[in-house]
């Protein structure tokens, strides 16, 4: 890395040792993973934003949210269903209860994840948690059996390679800054 006088902050440390990825290859991936790259992507990136904030939520979390929680919570009541026939409607009341909390648990993932992520490329979290939220929740619907919900779930496919497009720009704008940086620390040493 280039040296740097620039004041040591977490925007950074974040960048130090940044790598940047592909965003026409992070949607090659999701599309031949039917969507869960997506999942592994905020894994990876919410990894690299804790070297740089204490805010972020914790990846092990997210993942267990994200991944290990509905998927066994889904095949559970697959099993359930599958071994006995007539299900009461405490049981369904039970297991629709269930996908609520796990959607607001996700939701709220996604919000903390997306409040660091924003301070990190300086933008408004706004903007992108209000474009994973009907991704994701067409997701969890299309679960439930709500298939016309499935259509919404094309905002993950644009918002997770946008997101990686712009952790690419502010990486090339720091590498800039550094540069900069550099130059003129050694003009000032010649005079």
């Amino acid at each position: 890395m280039v040296f740097s006088k620039i004041k040591y902050t977490k925007y950074n440390r974040f960048y130090e040792g940044y790598n940047t990825k592909s965003p026409e290859l992070i949607l090659l991936l999701m599309v031949l993973t039917f969507g869960l790259y997506a999942i592994y992507w905020i894994y990876q990136t919410n990894m690299e934003l804790e070297r740089a904030s204490e805010e972020v939520p914790s990846s092990l979390v997210g993942i267990f949210i994200m991944m290990i929680l509905p998927f066994s919570w889904g095949f559970f009541f697959f099993m359930f269903n599958f071994i006995f026939d007539d299900v009461s409607i405490f049981f369904a009341l039970f297991e629709t209860f269930g996908w609520i909390i796990i959607i607001f648990l996700i939701l709220e993932y996604l919000y903390r994840f997306c409040l660091v992520y924003a301070d990190i490329v300086m933008s408004d979290s706004r903007v992108w948690y209000y474009s994973f939220f009907p991704g994701f929740l067409a997701l969890t619907l299309g679960v439930l059996g709500i298939i016309e919900a499935f259509a919404f779930f094309f905002f993950i496919f644009i918002v997770i390679p946008a997101m990686q497009a712009q952790l690419n720009t502010r990486y090339e704008q720091y590498e800039l800054e550094e540069l900069k940086v550099y130059f003129n620390y050694f003009e000032k040493k010649k005079l």
